[in-house]
């Protein structure tokens, strides 16, 4: 009896230690996968922040574009341009030419 006892409380102490095992290897395997989605994660931040960079020199160098292309084009008025429609209307009219007129041609003028 007592024998039976021992050996009921061994098998016990075996299943115990098997369950401990299991229960160890599920917690390495879950802490495995923890470990690839914070690399995954570090990765995407890393990306993240390099587009952003990118994206901010970008648009700097699209201001300055932008400040140039005003100074360039700020020289050059259409006599009596006030009214926008008039500045549609050459818009318009020129859009498909190769070449614009830069003398007087059905009086205006560009300068």
């Amino acid at each position: 009896v007592a024998l039976d006892r021992i050996a009921a409380m061994v098998d016990e102490a075996t299943g115990a230690a098997e369950e401990i095992s299991i229960a160890t290897q599920q917690q390495r395997s879950a802490s495995d996968q923890v470990v690839v989605a914070m690399t995954q994660v570090s990765e995407v931040s890393r990306q993240y922040a390099a587009g952003s960079k990118q994206t901010a020199a970008a648009s700097a160098q699209i201001a300055t574009l932008a400040a140039a292309m005003q100074d360039s084009i700020s020289t050059f008025q259409v006599e009596g341009s006030g009214d926008v429609d008039v500045q549609v209307q050459l818009i318009d009219e020129y859009a498909d030419v190769d070449e614009v007129p830069t003398t007087h041609d059905e009086g205006v003028s560009l300068h």
